[in-house]
């Protein structure tokens, strides 16, 4: 990689419970989960360069989902099965750095998240359009601890 190119890859491995639940509207009454635990996963990696620019990518993955074959009052019959491993929306994640600490009281960087809809909506792994997610990140290190704000 030229010189001036940063690189970080990754993996994070996460469960849920109860991620996605259903509330009447007419009372705010819990009736139930449409997801009743979760196990994803994300491989994730950037690149920065001319010290203040990054790009990076996220791939989340659904490793196993589990849900109730029914929901009291919502529904009728039974839910389909959701069980499986599949991918989510691959994330693209442009940031660019406007402030540092070392000449200002914290870092400050903009960035804009953008979806792209490879998951799809059925399964609740992905949306069925693009996104896009703008950011302001804010952020400041005291000695081995850093302190963020998005």
């Amino acid at each position: 990689m030229p010189k001036g190119f940063v690189w970080d890859v990754g993996l994070w491995v996460g469960w849920a419970k109860n991620p996605l639940v259903l509330y009447r509207l007419a009372d705010g009454t819990r009736v139930g989960p449409l997801l009743e635990d979760r196990v994803g996963a994300g491989l994730v990696g950037a690149v920065s360069f001319l010290d203040r620019f990054q790009v990076g990518l996220e791939l989340p993955l659904v490793l196993g989902n589990g849900r109730p074959s029914s929901i009291g009052e919502a529904t009728i019959g039974t839910l389909p099965s959701i069980a499986g491993p599949g991918a989510g929306d691959l994330r693209v994640m442009p940031k660019v750095g406007i402030l540092r600490h070392e000449d200002h009281v914290v870092d400050l960087a903009l960035l804009a998240n953008v979806l792209i809809p490879t998951g799809g909506a059925s399964r609740y792994v992905g949306s069925s359009g693009f996104v896009i997610q703008p950011e302001v990140a804010v952020s400041r290190p005291f000695g081995n601890l850093r302190t963020a704000f998005n």
